[in-house]
């Protein structure tokens, strides 16, 4: 079955028709189907067709990110595979001459070496003896160094080989499964635009906002979310802004972000927050902003993690476009691209604090700190 690619349209589609911004809106697409002989379709109607094809085009992306991926780590597992052959051979050489030096002195041949010292018949002779001595020891140390440095190298790369091959095998995995998703919801929205009197025309409008998603709205989402993180990295210059938002109890420093104040820090940083609105809840961070017909949504809050230190990071929950919810899948990608992150121990001046527990607030946010000294 040729597949279709919608590619997130449905998200533009959404905010043309049912917000107006796009020339054809709602009731328009509606009297348009009218006209063509088919049965009146109401707005929810329409809107539920457009979000299963927003779901479609962004599961769609996945499974191409995933089979780009699934290729990537074949051919690092190939070339894993060549390391560990050519680091197997040079290991056995390290073994066969360590086993040698063991030999020898299990054999005395060393022991009898110094006895050359005995027989020396003048001090210059001792010396040049001690030195040829001397030499051999070092190539001996040596020889034992290089066969643990290629052994241990060798079970690096076994120990990385098995990495790849779970790697490999869990993206085969979700690859097979995003897949099948896709088949069926594919199959389900065919079915819908085959029976569909105005289908021609609800497919151009789709590639059209579609090209509209892929030039304007998936970057204004990455330009926001690669922003936060470089905001989150220089967090702690919000204390210079706001000194009271440090207070310490013997050895416990919390560190508390006010709404309006974020607000206001973010917006001195960079300009492009003056197009975002972020609100605080006792459930995480809700933020909206839009640029002219462009209107995008934000659900998440920060959890503690382990990077390996304790940091904090902004776990993404939701995402919208215009009146759609974006599929788990754009989620987890957005995720994956953007650190979003704070590491007291980025930072000189905060290294000593150990970041122990996070506490969201209606209006504000609360990092408790222990003093590491």
């Amino acid at each position: 079955m040729k597949k279709r690619k919608f590619a997130l349209l449905p998200a533009v589609l959404a905010g043309a028709l049912l917000a107006g911004a796009c020339p054809a809106s709602a009731e328009t697409a509606i009297e348009t189907a009218d006209n063509a002989g088919a049965t009146e379709r109401s707005i929810e109607e329409l809107q539920k067709l457009l979000q299963e094809s927003l779901t479609i085009a962004e599961i769609d992306r996945e499974v191409e990110r995933l089979s780009r991926e699934e290729e990537r780590i074949a051919a690092e597992l190939d070339e894993t595979e060549v390391r560990i052959a050519e680091q197997a051979e040079l290991e056995k050489k390290m073994r066969e001459r360590a086993g040698r030096v063991l030999r020898a002195y299990y054999m005395r041949d060393r022991q009898n070496l110094w006895l050359l010292l005995l027989h020396a018949d003048s001090f210059s002779g001792a010396l040049t003896v001690f030195q040829y001595l001397q030499s051999v020891a070092e190539r001996d140390r040596r020889s034992m160094e290089l066969y643990a440095e290629a052994r241990e190298k060798l079970l690096a790369l076994q120990g990385e080989l098995q990495n790849r091959m779970r790697e490999l095998a869990d993206t085969k995995a979700d690859y097979l499964r995003q897949r099948s998703r896709l088949l069926a919801l594919q199959a389900e929205l065919d079915r819908k635009l085959a029976e569909a009197a105005d289908r021609e025309a609800l497919i151009a409008r789709m590639e059209e906002l579609n090209r509209k998603w892929q030039e304007e709205g998936l970057p204004y989402f990455q330009s926001f979310l690669e922003a936060m993180s470089g905001a989150l990295a220089a967090l702690p210059d919000y204390v210079g802004a706001y000194p009271d938002s440090l207070t310490q109890e013997r050895r416990r420093v919390t560190f508390t972000v006010r709404q309006r104040e974020l607000n206001d820090f973010l917006r001195e940083r960079n300009d492009l927050f003056r197009e975002f609105e972020i609100a605080m809840t006792e459930d995480g961070l809700t933020i909206t902003g839009g640029r002219g017909d462009l209107v995008i949504g934000i659900d998440g809050r920060f959890e503690l993690v382990e990077v390996p230190d304790p940091a904090v990071r902004f776990m993404l929950r939701a995402l919208r476009f215009g009146s759609f919810e974006l599929p788990d899948t754009t989620v987890a990608d957005m995720q994956r691209r953007f650190s979003m992150t704070f590491s007291t121990k980025q930072h000189e001046l905060t290294a000593f604090l150990v970041i122990a527990d996070v506490v969201h607030r209606e209006g504000e946010l609360s990092l408790i700190m222990n003093i590491d000294l």
